[in-house]
C-alpha cells in the first residue's frame, strides 16, 4: 500500500555506495527510516538535496 504524504528529514546517514538511510518525521505515519536506494549514483532517481536535513534558521 502507497500513501501520499508530507515529511521532513532530520538525518541522512550514507548506507552503501548508492544509497542513504532517511529519519523522516511524517504527517501519517510519524518517525520512520528509510533506505533509500540510487541517491549517489551517476544517475539519481532522487536528488540528494531533497533528503537533507531542513535548516531550522
Amino acid at each position: 500500500m502507497l500513501i501520499k504524504t508530507r515529511g521532513i528529514v532530520f538525518k541522512a546517514k550514507k548506507y552503501s555506495e548508492t544509497s542513504v538511510i532517511v529519519d523522516v518525521f511524517t504527517e501519517e505515519k510519524g518517525l520512520r527510516s528509510y533506505i533509500v536506494s540510487g541517491v549517489r549514483s551517476k544517475r539519481p532517481t532522487v536528488s540528494a538535496g531533497l533528503l537533507q536535513p531542513d535548516d531550522p534558521s
